[in-house]
C-alpha cells in the first residue's frame, strides 16, 4: 500500500512539472507561474524527490517573489495556501513557514481585520495547537487578538468524532454526468455535539448537491463546545474539504 501511495504521488508531481513548464513557457500571468512552483515543490515532498529543507528554501524565494510582485493576486494566494495547508500529512514544518510567510505578505498589502489574514492566522494557530507548541498559540492569540469564544481558541477545541456520509451518498444522476462540486453549509452544534439547524450558504454548481448535503449534515457529531469547561453550543462551517469552527456559545 505504502509503495503503490509513492508511486501516485510520483506521478503526480511529474505531472505537476510538465503543468508548470508549460505554463512558464507560454507566457502565463506571473501569479499563476508562482502558484504552480508551490504546487510543484509541495507535491515533489510527498513524492520524497525532495527535502524538507529544499521545499523551505524554494518556498522562501516563491513568496518573497510574491511579496514583491503587485500583479499576484492576494485572493488566490490565499486559496492556494489555504488548499495546501489544509494536508493534515503534509511536514508540519512546511505548514507553519508556507502560513507565516503568507500572513507576512498578506500583512504588509491588507488591514489586519482582513478575513483572509484571520483565517490563516487561525490556521497557523491549529497546527500551531498540534504541535503542542502552547507558548506559540498563546503567542498567536494575542497577535491576532482573537476572541477567546473562537472553536479554534477555545480549549478544548472543538472537535469532529463521526458522521455517517459514504461515497454511496453521492447524486447517483451527478456520477453519471460525471459532475463535481461543493456546497458549504453553516450550522450549530448542540451541547451533546450533534449538528443542528443547517443552512447552504454557498454551493457550486447551485443546487446540484444542497439536498445530501443538508441531509447528512444530522449525521456529523463533535466532541461538545466547552468554555472554561462548560459544555455549549457551537456554530461551524463546513464543506468537504475543510471544515471551520467560529464560536463557542455556552448556554
Amino acid at each position: 500500500m505504502a509503495w503503490t501511495i509513492k508511486r501516485h504521488e510520483s506521478r503526480a508531481a511529474a505531472l505537476s512539472h510538465r503543468i508548470a513548464d508549460i505554463i512558464a513557457a507560454n507566457g502565463a500571468p506571473a501569479d499563476m507561474v508562482l502558484f504552480s512552483a508551490l504546487s510543484t515543490t509541495g507535491l515533489d515532498v510527498a513524492a520524497q524527490s525532495k527535502s524538507v529543507t529544499a521545499a523551505q528554501a524554494e518556498f522562501q524565494s516563491l513568496l518573497g517573489q510574491a511579496a514583491r510582485n503587485s500583479a499576484v493576486s492576494l485572493d488566490n494566494l490565499f486559496t492556494v495556501v489555504s488548499n495546501a495547508t489544509a494536508y493534515t500529512q503534509a511536514p508540519t514544518a512546511l505548514r507553519v513557514q508556507l502560513l507565516e510567510q503568507t500572513i507576512a505578505v498578506l500583512r504588509a498589502h491588507v488591514p489586519a481585520t482582513d478575513p483572509r489574514l484571520m483565517a490563516l492566522g487561525l490556521r497557523l494557530l491549529s497546527v500551531r495547537r498540534e504541535q503542542g507548541d502552547s507558548a506559540a498559540v498563546a503567542a498567536l492569540i494575542e497577535q491576532f487578538d482573537f476572541a477567546p469564544d473562537l472553536c479554534n481558541v477555545a480549549v478544548p477545541p472543538v472537535r469532529f468524532t463521526s458522521s455517517n456520509i459514504t461515497a454511496d451518498d453521492y447524486p447517483p444522476d451527478l456520477v453519471q454526468a460525471m459532475l463535481q462540486g461543493r456546497t458549504m453549509l453553516e450550522f450549530s452544534i448542540s451541547a451533546t455535539g450533534t449538528a443542528t439547524a443547517a443552512r447552504v450558504l454557498v454551493s457550486d454548481p447551485p443546487f446540484a448537491f444542497d439536498a445530501v448535503a443538508l441531509a447528512k449534515s444530522l449525521t456529523l457529531t463533535y466532541e461538545p463546545a466547552k468554555t472554561a469547561g462548560v459544555p455549549g453550543h457551537a456554530e461551524r462551517r463546513y464543506n468537504q474539504s475543510d471544515g471551520s469552527c467560529l464560536r463557542v456559545r455556552t448556554h
